[in-house]
């Protein structure tokens, strides 16, 4: 008979009456702060993670609860599943602390200071809620001086959503975030998605993206002569109304040229005026 019915027979028919059963909402989090309590006292804690300099006692079972890293780990016959003590590698400690006590109590302090480094930690522990938790708090706090640095963070954690949401926000910001430092660090590929984006946004017209390319340019000789010519193909020519004086006065005009070359012809020199390409024709003789 199942819990919760009683069966009744009366005249071959059998009537069942469904007893309600009886749900203790609040008894999980007792027990979690049971444990949490037991955890403090030191009391039936089995492992003990050491992590750096530091060593964290636990209960196996919580941490199995809450993390697929540690259920792999204590159950299915790895070796650190019989072992008292357990070193965690390539975690920082402070942040597996904060990952320990959030499996007990379900709550989690982020800040700014700890939340890349939480974020890499439960990425690492595989605890999702963490990881969603870190990721909006990131999110929530993208401005034009961060979101190049959170963007990278994010694809170097595989954090799909994040780096959309940081290339996103870059986009809409173009204009700022191209007039700062961080701007100038960012990889070809990166200065590439940015350029050949359609949904920049450009209160101050192309002349931004052209002098942003500039700008990175100048900062990346090395990878100038490479790339310059393919990253000026994604900028769109005709909406530069000052495009050719300020081609003429780029600082690396010689690197320019050759990469122009290398295009293939010298049929770019037809997007600017005549008294312009007669001047231009003369410094490229040298290249000739």
């Amino acid at each position: 008979m199942d819990a919760g019915k009683e069966t009744l027979k009366s005249s071959g028919v059998v009537l069942t009456n469904t007893m309600p059963n009886f749900v203790d909402d609040s008894l999980p989090k007792e027990m979690l702060e049971s444990m949490y309590t037991l955890r403090r006292n030191g009391e039936l804690c089995d492992v003990e993670l050491a992590v750096e300099q530091n060593c964290f006692r636990a209960h196996r079972v919580v941490l199995a609860a809450s993390s697929m890293y540690f259920r792999a780990m204590f159950c299915r016959q790895m070796a650190e599943s019989g072992q008292r003590r357990v070193v965690i590698q390539g975690v920082d400690g402070e942040a597996l602390e904060s990952l320990i006590k959030f499996a007990y109590t379900c709550i989690l302090e982020i800040n700014e200071e700890n939340a890349q480094s939480l974020l890499a930690a439960s990425n690492f522990l595989q605890m999702l809620r963490a990881s969603e938790a870190c990721c909006k708090f990131l999110q929530e706090r993208l401005d034009s001086s961060n979101c190049l640095d959170v963007a990278d963070f994010a694809e170097f954690q595989s954090c799909g959503e994040l780096l959309e949401a940081a290339l996103k926000f870059a986009r809409q910001n173009f204009s700022e975030v191209s007039r700062h430092e961080r701007f100038l660090q960012i990889s070809y590929t990166r200065l590439k998605h940015f350029l050949s984006s359609n949904d920049l946004h450009l209160p101050d017209g192309e002349e931004i993206v052209f002098q942003a390319l500039v700008r990175w340019s100048k900062n990346n000789p090395s990878e100038q002569l490479a790339h310059f010519a393919e990253l000026l193909d994604l900028v769109k020519l005709p909406l530069l109304g000052k495009f050719s004086s300020a081609l003429v006065s780029l600082t690396y005009i010689h690197v320019t040229w050759l990469c122009l070359l290398s295009c293939g012809s010298c049929t770019c020199l037809l997007l600017f005026p005549l008294k312009v390409r007669s001047s231009l024709q003369l410094k490229l003789q040298p290249i000739l």
